[in-house]
């Protein structure tokens, strides 16, 4: 959780093999001020990371002209929002009632598939079910 004051910062454990503790390491953001932690207080997140999963992934930067097809969705996608935004400021809009566009969250494109249907719908995964600690 955030917390004023302290940063948490992330690290790896290669807990399938190691058979030693390890630390919870914090950046302190402001000197002098005062962090504490409430009894229950989350104080840390633990995301199962496989060993050598990173390694696999070959990043690479380029410009989004490099790809027109993601260029022409991104400006759909950036007209569109700022069509949105606009229509906020007039009361009593569809875009005041939604307060916000959640295409993402629906699993959306604002452009086509190559079908032609009006809007690109994708399996969104919005919550995990995972596992309790037992």
């Amino acid at each position: 959780m955030p917390k004023d004051g302290i940063f948490a910062l992330d690290g790896i454990i290669e807990t399938d093999w190691a058979d030693a503790a390890f630390t919870m390491n914090w950046k302190f953001t402001r000197p002098h001020h005062p962090v504490s932690f409430a009894i229950g207080e989350p104080i840390a997140m633990i995301v199962p990371q496989p060993r050598g999963e990173l390694e696999c992934f070959d990043p690479v930067i380029r410009p989004i002209g490099a790809d027109p097809k993601l260029e022409a969705a991104f400006r759909a996608w950036q007209e569109s929002r700022r069509d949105f935004n606009k229509a906020l400021q007039q009361p009593g809009s569809m875009a005041q009632q939604a307060k916000w566009q959640k295409h993402y969250v629906r699993g959306e494109s604002v452009v086509g598939d190559e079908g032609g249907q009006s809007a690109r719908r994708v399996a969104h995964q919005s919550k995990l079910a995972l596992a309790a600690f037992r």
